[in-house]
């Protein structure tokens, strides 16, 4: 428990950056925080499990890296 209590502080503020730093270079539409919050709501909005959305977005991940390489 003190462990958590010590990690706790440190989660919650990089959290708080999140707004600010870019979801990729040179991408100003999005940020880390609007991203996630996007995601949750589709996946709340349309009932999709754990495995649907795992597998979905490991298919965009490696999307997105193949189109950076």
């Amino acid at each position: 428990m003190k462990n958590l209590m010590q990690t706790l502080p440190s989660f919650f503020f990089n959290l708080l950056k999140d707004p600010d730093e870019p979801l990729l270079d040179g991408c100003t539409n999005h940020n880390k925080l609007s991203v996630v919050a996007q995601v949750f709501n589709v996946k709340s909005n349309h009932g999709l499990s754990e495995t649907s959305y795992d597998i979905i977005t490991e298919w965009k991940i490696s999307i997105l890296l193949e189109g950076k390489g």
